[in-house]
């Protein structure tokens, strides 16, 4: 199996149903409208931001590359 492919733990790097369910509370079940752009981009970056600062503890925490992904 592709070690890509076998991620542990996914959620606790970026959380997609979370994400998702933020970004609809933004559209209040809307499709896009653009004076709601600035919003939803900082509900992505701050996504985007947690997920590295995950992958950063757990390499703070000892892990090396293919078992960081891994979980």
């Amino acid at each position: 199996m592709n070690q890509i492919t076998n991620i542990g733990q996914k959620r606790r790097i970026i959380y997609r149903l979370e994400v998702v369910e933020r970004l609809d509370a933004v559209l209040g079940g809307k499709t896009y409208e653009s004076i709601k752009r600035p919003q939803l981009v900082e509900i992505l970056k701050a996504s985007l931001q947690d997920g590295k600062a995950e992958v950063q503890r757990r390499f703070e925490a000892g892990g090396k590359g293919g078992d960081v992904v891994r979980g």
